[in-house]
């Protein structure tokens, strides 16, 4: 699991950085998009996360083509909820400065839920006895 996810953070954090890069260091966008794009860039990793983890614990390619396609058929509800239940992450895009009321208690939840589900898959790994 730990090979799996290092592999997956190598590019996800050249896209992070990247995207941080044309924030703050070529000025395509204000600042104030730095909070959205950390929370919008977290998706694929909890994507990720529960897509390794499903595969991992239930050992069916069944349950690991059924977490892909749960997964990415649910992008748009997530960026639907956000824009809809946080109505100030979109209205703070075009701000000189990040702010970070809302997007830090989002930000928190995730990495919270990464370390769940991690966690959780880790345990139940762990509970198994057969692994063939």
């Amino acid at each position: 699991m730990l090979s799996t996810l290092g592999m997956f953070l190598v590019p996800w954090l050249t896209l992070v950085a990247a995207a941080l890069y044309m924030i703050l260091g070529r000025h395509v966008l204000s600042n104030g998009a730095i909070p959205t794009m950390l929370i919008l860039a977290n998706l694929p990793l909890i994507g990720f996360c529960l897509i390794t983890g499903t595969a991992l614990v239930a050992g069916s390619e069944f349950w690991g083509n059924a977490a892909v396609a749960g997964v990415n058929s649910s992008y748009w509800l997530v960026w639907y909820l956000l824009a809809s239940q946080v109505p100030s992450l979109p209205h703070t895009w075009a701000s000189p400065v990040a702010v970070w009321k809302p997007a830090a208690n989002i930000l928190v939840a995730q990495f919270g839920l990464i370390v769940l589900i991690l966690g959780l898959t880790l345990y139940l790994q762990s509970r198994r006895r057969n692994f063939l």
